[in-house]
């Protein structure tokens, strides 16, 4: 049965990077696409839009790269371990694949930090349209949905770990959903605030949600 799901495991990931090829070429012209119009754009709000989904898809580029190198790890390690292969050529592939991870962490949080500056440098010529009172809470919410945003991902990201190894019904896990739900009910409020904000007809703002919307 474990030797199965091994090669059910290794026929999905395959499956999955002959996806990406073709996605991430969709997206990366969608990106150019989108990326043109903003620049020809005098509309500041309409070019905050068309940056904000370009940017959406760059993320998601970066996060579907870094989901493949995990499970292409994640099998190797557990196909060693089933055959009991500890030979220098599977440890070399381990390695390998463990450093292609890495760089795969890297650049996504690398390629994330320069997303949400690019958003912010833009974020920064609009505040002025706000009263200092306005911007004050503007600021003070938007860093609070960030954060909460952050924690979310990072919630994300360990419960998939968990649905790979197939432990959805470890308490842990369960707990992780119930944090995930008091999570969202937190950003929900934090949107609710800047609401009156993003309602202003002299203010185009857009709220920076600096990693991938993961709803």
């Amino acid at each position: 049965e474990a030797a199965e799901g091994l090669v059910q495991a290794q026929d999905d990931l395959e499956a999955k990077e002959r996806e990406y090829i073709v996605h991430s070429a969709e997206r990366n012209k969608e990106i150019s696409k989108l990326r043109n119009e903003a620049n020809d754009t005098k509309d500041i709000s309409v070019r905050m839009e068309k940056l904000q989904q370009a940017i959406a898809l760059e993320k998601a580029n970066l996060e579907e790269e870094k989901q493949i190198a995990a499970e292409r790890l994640r099998i190797t390690i557990e196909t060693a371990k089933k055959e009991k292969d500890t030979s220098d050529e599977t440890q070399k592939k381990i390695a390998e694949q463990k450093a292609a991870l890495y760089e795969a962490e890297q650049k996504y949080y690398d390629g994330t930090r320069r997303l949400a500056k690019e958003l912010a440098a833009e974020e920064d010529k609009i505040t002025k349209a706000l009263s200092k009172q306005e911007q004050q809470i503007y600021k003070n919410t938007t860093a609070e949905l960030t954060r909460q945003k952050f924690q979310k991902q990072h919630l994300q990201l360990v419960m998939k770990t968990y649905e790979i190894l197939g432990k959805t019904e470890d308490p842990v896990y369960q707990r992780m959903q119930q944090q995930l739900t008091i999570i969202d009910e937190e950003i929900a409020k934090s949107e609710k605030t800047l609401a009156p904000l993003l309602a202003k007809p002299n203010a185009a703002i857009i709220v920076i949600l600096c990693l991938p919307n993961m709803n």
